[in-house]
């Protein structure tokens, strides 16, 4: 039998038919297995937005790029360029965001017009979308109150707007408790070169506090550690790169607040008071003013060390193996509160007497 007797046999028409089911069949099977891959991947996509949303750390950074990838394998091309630009700009400008913002409203109308006018079964990109504007919206603080001027800075997000701001009046405080510290030293009797003002320990203590909380949020730069999830990283990298960028531009060099070793001292204060204070032979003072560093001796030959201790002839805080220079302190926190937020500070210090130094009346100083 050959190909022209099969084919009369079966007849023309039956076998079209059968060719013609056994392609839309296979192709219906291809479709629907299409179809529930995307549905996986994007509802595997929205958990994982959910979950790092609610607790951001690097498992769930590496949870959102495996769902993005199978997106990126079997999703739409939309769903696909706007999980890579919503990772991207999560953390970003505010600008950024709303460019997200806007595309899911459009794609949301463009698509429910679409279904409304076709009867076509709601689609899972449009769950996504809708759920990105959701999520896009749940990363800011949903409003923000307070008396003191929070945002300033529209070009970026509301969070670190509020932790900048932080930054900023940890700057103001230490300033005033700097010029606090310096008309303690000034107005208050001495009693051989020892400044006795009951005020002077706590604001030494509390320069040393706001010193520490301005550097870790303006200019900490260190390596990422292992109790910082990636998303806190990002905006600490963020702020650094901000404030960076300002100083650069108008020539401000931040030393004292930017050093790394002076910020730790003063932040983990209690783990280094632990160590310093089991050396043997050693006496302290702490918290305290003097006018030299040489003028008091520890008993039975000890060393004497310095923890947050005021030298007025050098106007320098000696806080353990580090000197703070109060004066370049104040100059660097004026020159990041008026290049970085706009604020000016119009005080002027007047360096403290001591009996090695003649100065003129105060009205006299300039």
């Amino acid at each position: 039998m050959n190909w022209a007797e099969l084919i009369g046999g079966l007849g023309i028409g039956s076998l079209l038919t059968s060719i013609v089911t056994n392609f839309m069949s296979r192709r219906a099977v291809t479709s629907d297995r299409w179809y529930q891959e995307k549905r996986d991947a994007y509802i595997g996509l929205l958990g994982a937005i959910h979950d790092a949303a609610v607790s951001p750390s690097d498992e769930k950074s590496k949870a959102y790029a495996l769902w993005q990838m199978r997106c990126d394998i079997f999703g739409s091309r939309d769903v696909s360029k706007y999980a890579q630009k919503f990772a991207e700009t999560n953390d970003g400008p505010r600008s950024a965001r709303e460019e997200v913002f806007l595309f899911a409203h459009k794609i949301h109308a463009r698509r429910f017009k679409k279904v409304a006018t076709t009867a076509e079964p709601v689609s899972y990109r449009l769950v996504f979308l809708q759920f990105l504007r959701t999520v896009i919206s749940m990363t800011e603080p949903a409003s923000i109150y307070s008396t003191r001027l929070i945002v300033f800075d529209r070009n970026i997000s509301d969070t670190q707007n509020i932790i900048l701001s932080q930054g900023k009046y940890a700057l103001i405080a230490m300033c005033d408790k700097i010029f606090q510290l310096y008309e303690y030293l000034r107005a208050y009797t001495q009693l051989m070169d020892t400044y006795i003002h009951p005020d002077i320990p706590q604001t030494l203590s509390e320069i040393c506090l706001h010193q520490g909380i301005a550097s870790s949020i303006l200019f900490n730069d260190s390596e990422k550690t292992s109790k910082e999830n990636t998303h806190t990283y990002n905006l600490r990298m963020e702020r650094f790169k901000y404030v960076k960028n300002f100083c650069a531009a108008q020539n401000v060099t931040v030393n004292i607040l930017s050093d790394k070793a002076v910020r730790n001292r003063l932040v983990h204060i209690d783990e280094y008071l632990a160590k310093q204070l089991s050396k043997p032979n050693t006496g302290w003072f702490i918290d305290s003013a003097v006018a030299f560093r040489d003028q008091f001796a520890a008993q039975n030959g000890a060393e004497l060390q310095f923890c947050r201790s005021f030298i007025a002839s050098e106007e320098i805080i000696l806080h353990f193996d580090k000197e703070i220079s109060t004066r370049k302190l104040w100059e660097e926190a004026c020159a990041v509160l008026a290049v970085v937020f706009g604020e000016q500070q119009n005080k002027q210090l007047l360096a403290p007497s001591h009996s090695r130094q003649s100065l003129p009346p105060l009205q006299d100083q300039k």
